[in-house]
């Protein structure tokens, strides 16, 4: 009589799960000294393949939440070393102002209000920068003699086409070619 051994199926189904994309009927039964066909019959039976299905779900979902959690962990670190530095900044600033450079503490702030989604830099509005290049021409006008000034402002309109893409119409300064 032969003897029938008793195979562990929680084990191959286990080791099914853990394959991920690479797994296959075949790779278990080679690895637990089965056939693949006994392999095919109880995953189809236990329903492996929908299992199969979840359990990559619940492990992407599980890797996202890491990922996610993570990432915050890390900003909030940078954000803690941020104030730790610009605190002991602070502190060694009045004790020994020597051994204290802004220069690295300054970095390490910008990051974390980077990280925090806070913005960093000033924001110039585009009429900022239209008036103040307005009243540079203006200024710049007086220093030019009458003769040139019109060579000049076509000069600064062909300049300020090639920065916009576009038209660089000076028309909006006062006085135009002969103020």
């Amino acid at each position: 009589m032969t003897h029938r051994r008793r195979f562990d199926w929680d084990a191959a189904l286990a080791d099914f799960l853990a394959e991920g994309t690479a797994r296959s009927y075949g790779k278990t039964a080679v690895k637990f000294g089965v056939s693949d066909r006994a392999v095919g019959v109880v995953a189809r039976k236990q329903g492996w393949a929908a299992l199969a299905d979840e359990f990559d779900r619940a492990a992407a979902s599980r890797a996202i939440d890491v990922a996610h959690r993570t990432r915050e962990e890390r900003v909030r670190d940078v954000v803690r070393l941020a104030d730790t530095v610009t605190i002991a900044a602070l502190r060694n600033a009045t004790r020994r102002p020597d051994d204290i450079r802004l220069s690295d503490v300054a970095p390490i702030v910008k990051l974390a209000e980077l990280l925090e989604g806070y913005a960093t830099d000033r924001y110039v509005e585009v009429t900022e920068v239209r008036t103040s290049l307005r009243l540079m021409v203006e200024v710049a006008l007086e220093f030019i003699p009458v003769e040139a000034r019109s060579r000049f402002l076509d000069v600064v309109e062909q300049q300020l086409g090639q920065v916009t893409g576009g038209s660089g119409n000076t028309d909006d300064v006062e006085g135009g070619e002969a103020a």
